[in-house]
């Protein structure tokens, strides 16, 4: 076990909620959290906190990681980014937990890596998640093999709770 854990977010907008409150709990457990996007730089959160973003995803190598984990909204440049793409399919490879909240599950999906797997989605894209051959649950939280999916940010304690018992678990 590294202990340590990517989140990546979208630059133009994120939850505050998906990113605050997994990220108090991962450090609570003894994680690391580097947190990248597409670019780097100042960026804030809808209810207006703050951070800087100092690693982009060209900056990633995922053998440094236990998981990824990718949160919030549709930002189309994250949502349509090939090097995420990459990332998410070597961290599935590597058989790492891949966690994806809110709207981000669509990213899983369109990689390929949710075919025939159950998962969950902000309601609007349950469609996408079909399409791409897996199977909307339509439950808080879906948990299939090492892919870990909720749909929203009411979720976020409950999401990073269940990544860490994965690692803790994987690890044992």
């Amino acid at each position: 076990m590294k202990n340590r854990v990517l989140f990546v977010i979208g630059f133009t907008i994120f939850k505050d909620e998906e990113l605050i409150q997994p990220k108090e709990e991962f450090e609570k457990n003894g994680f690391v959290v580097d947190v990248c996007s597409y670019k780097s730089g100042p960026v804030k959160g809808l209810k207006k906190n703050e951070l800087n973003i100092e690693l982009t995803v060209d900056d990633i190598n995922v053998s440094d990681y236990d998981a990824i984990v990718l949160l919030g909204d549709i930002d189309e440049k994250l949502f349509e980014n090939k090097r995420l793409f990459e990332i998410v399919k070597e961290a599935y490879k590597n058989n790492l937990i891949i966690g994806a909240s809110f709207r981000t599950p669509v990213i899983l999906a369109n990689t390929g890596i949710l075919n025939e797997k159950k998962a969950t989605v902000w309601i609007e894209d349950k469609d996408i998640i079909e399409e791409q051959g897996g199977y909307y649950t339509g439950a808080s939280m879906e948990v299939d093999g090492n892919i870990v999916t909720t749909d929203g940010p009411h979720s976020a304690k409950m999401f990073a709770q269940k990544i860490i018992e994965l690692i803790k678990n994987k690890a044992n």
